[in-house]
């Protein structure tokens, strides 16, 4: 008798990988770094059919709109909507004294995600009081960085953002500040702004307004 008898052959394999996971004190509020976990996985060879125009129809409904440009936003009514802005930075734009409000806004993509923030840099009508970062979210606007301080200013530079602040030896006048300006780098980290470097400033040396501090 002659017959034929089927052989099943199932391989599975199956593979885990683990997943591997200061800034000095003062008047200025700095976060740290936030590690990074990433995951391998083995590649598949099995042949996959052509999606059907059901599910294409499907993919196609729920892909997620593209967001908005931070360029789209009313800089004040962001800003007076935002409850978190420092009393500072709010009060010149909510009650437009003589010289306050936007000094100047700067478009950047300082947190590597190829889309633009917006950096608004805010007047008291004496002097610029303070810098405001924006991002967009795809739940809106969200503030990612604030300093607050008449004896700095915030720049985008090569994706960071880097705040230089005046330093101030105990007898120095407003006018004449004669410390070395501390220059403090901020990166994004994947969820906030960090400090990541900072130069200059010295022991013995402030700057003139004691208010003067970071928020992230």
């Amino acid at each position: 008798r002659q017959g034929r008898r089927g052989v099943a052959v199932l391989l599975t394999c199956v593979s885990a990988v683990g997943l591997a996971g200061c800034a000095p004190a003062g008047l200025r509020i700095d976060a740290t770094s936030v590690g990074t976990s990433t995951a391998a996985t083995t590649p598949t060879t099995t042949p996959t059919s052509a999606p059907t125009a059901s599910a294409t129809s499907a993919t196609s409904a729920t892909a997620t709109p593209p967001l908005p440009s931070v360029r789209t936003l009313d800089a004040r009514a962001t800003i007076l909507a935002d409850s978190g802005v420092p009393a500072e930075l709010r009060e010149p734009i909510a009650t437009r004294c003589a010289g306050c409000g936007l000094d100047t806004t700067a478009y950047a993509d300082v947190t590597g995600d190829g889309r633009e923030e917006a950096i608004y840099a805010i007047s008291d009508g004496n002097a610029v009081a303070g810098t405001l970062v924006y991002t967009m979210t795809a739940s809106g606007q969200r503030r990612v960085f604030a300093h607050v301080g008449h004896q700095g200013w915030v720049e985008a530079v090569s994706g960071a953002l880097r705040l230089t602040r005046q330093m101030y030896s105990t007898d120095d006048p407003r006018c004449c500040p004669t410390g070395p300006p501390e220059v403090s780098t901020y990166t994004w980290n994947g969820q906030a702004f960090a400090l990541t470097r900072r130069t200059g400033g010295g022991v013995g040396f402030s700057p003139y307004d004691p208010k003067d501090r970071v928020i992230l």
